[in-house]
């Protein structure tokens, strides 16, 4: 949306990615700036839904953000590697019950929205599910597309070429209706009256941004994505439009956040501060009850913050967080010195290119 933007204010709309910790990266970086429009968040819904449960001592409150317009929808598809025999979502439910240890499912990062839809999934289908945690896309892909872990719930444009190279079955789209690119792919709706779910970006300004300034952002959001050729590109990827006013999404959010607070609370994910720790990604670690102190003192800080929420394939058999961690824990200090060198190495690299 930056493009079309650009144009209608004759300037240049600058996009700067900062990504990580659940969005509290950016989410830190809006609250910090000042309320004249020129700093905006593209905003996805776990900010809104898991962000303030794990973080409940953020000096600030995602729920105040100016709300400014939606941006687009991603609905979540529910899909099989080709090495699964099922063909529809009654299929894999079945199938899941009859194993005696269960069907892993790609659940992504703990807390995010892809965790909470295969959670509601699995509360709603009473399908046997085990989740497995990633800390980014790719382990998980590629652990998926093997048949290692062959069951995922993912929003459409990430996994739009493995569909159509068949090498993943799509079942079902969690959309409230047949979607127009899919018009032959049935909701998951249709086996599970109720069942849907959707990624979300939304555009919010700092607290404060006074209202004229929020009109105006709005109509100009809501003329860039009128235009036909921007809805074609946002379908192509997965993405859908949902004009709404300001007032409009701040009811839509409290919506989203009554449907999914509760899961949240279900599933019981941690206060991840009393722990020091603050990546989403880190939880089964902080379930774990380890100080990260033990981990900077075998990896050093800088691997530690890209490792720790690494799920090894050797630990999937381990019923409890404290078993992978011990694991994880077994298997790094072997590799202690090797780590130790390959971060002074990172280090001085870091320190010549500065």
């Amino acid at each position: 949306i930056a493009e079309p933007l650009s144009q209608i204010w004759k300037q240049q709309a600058i996009v700067i990615n900062q990504a990580g910790a659940g969005g509290l990266i950016a989410a830190r970086a809006l609250a910090a700036s000042p309320p004249d429009g020129y700093t905006l968040f593209l905003a996805g819904g776990s900010v809104f839904v898991a962000l303030p449960e794990v973080n409940p001592n953020l000096p600030f409150d995602v729920t105040e953000f100016a709300p400014i317009g939606f941006a687009a929808e991603q609905p979540y598809a529910l899909l099989a590697s080709k090495t699964l025999d099922v063909k529809s979502t009654s299929d894999l439910i079945e199938y899941s019950k009859k194993q005696p240890s269960g069907l892993d499912t790609v659940a992504g990062t703990r807390g995010g929205l892809q965790h909470l839809t295969v959670e509601w999934f699995r509360k709603k289908s009473g399908a046997k599910l085990n989740m497995i945690h990633y800390p980014g896309p790719a382990q998980a892909m590629n652990d998926f597309l093997t048949g290692r872990v062959p069951m995922m719930m993912q929003t459409l444009a990430p996994v739009a070429g493995v569909i159509a190279s068949g090498e993943a079955k799509l079942l079902a789209v969690a959309s409230e209706a047949r979607l127009r690119g899919l018009p032959d792919t049935p909701t998951v709706a249709e086996t599970l009256p109720g069942f849907t779910s959707s990624g979300w970006s939304i555009l919010v300004a700092p607290k404060g941004t006074p209202a004229d300034i929020v009109e105006k952002i709005n109509r100009d959001l809501r003329a860039a994505l009128a235009r036909p050729d921007i809805v074609e590109r946002l379908e192509k990827q997965g993405n859908y439009t949902r004009p709404m006013s300001p007032d409009q999404l701040a009811q839509f959010v409290r919506s989203e956040r009554a449907t999914w607070v509760p899961i949240v609370k279900d599933i019981g994910l941690p206060d991840l501060t009393r722990h020091g720790l603050r990546h989403t990604g880190a939880t089964w670690l902080a379930d774990a009850g380890i100080p990260l102190h033990v981990l900077q003192d075998i990896l050093g800080h800088a691997s530690v913050e890209t490792t720790r929420g690494y799920l090894h394939p050797d630990d999937r058999h381990l019923a409890s967080a404290a078993e992978q961690a011990n694991a994880f824990l077994a298997r790094s200090a072997k590799a202690s010195d090797e780590n130790r060198c390959f971060i002074s190495a990172l280090f001085c690299c870091a320190v010549l290119c500065s």
